[in-house]
């Protein structure tokens, strides 16, 4: 299993921290949440849990920073694009995977 850096175990605690001063409205949140991590350890059965969340957190950081500049479609857009290029030497395209672009 994957390890937490010390800098990634104090931005842990501390959205962890605003989901407890949050109280009772982000409940459905913690729900949707739960369902989302069950989904991806059914279908990323090889990647331990620890990997997915510190994925699923960096994302979700890249989101909300994106959110007042960007569109959804924007963001979807973006978010698939890297996936792609992320996927690109399994697709027989080298030349697109490792930071191409610097804009992002």
């Amino acid at each position: 299993m994957s390890e937490l850096s010390e800098t990634e175990r104090a931005q842990f605690a501390g959205v962890m921290q605003a989901i407890r001063a949050g109280g009772a409205h982000l409940e459905n949140s913690r729900a949707v949440g739960r369902e989302l991590a069950d989904f991806l350890r059914r279908v990323l059965p090889g990647i331990d849990d620890v990997t997915i969340g510190r994925v699923l957190h960096k994302a979700a950081m890249e989101i909300a920073t994106r959110r007042d500049t960007a569109t959804t479609d924007e963001i979807i857009g973006a978010f698939t694009l890297a996936a792609f290029d992320l996927a690109a030497p399994a697709l027989g395209d080298e030349g697109r995977s490792r930071g191409r672009n610097s804009s992002w």
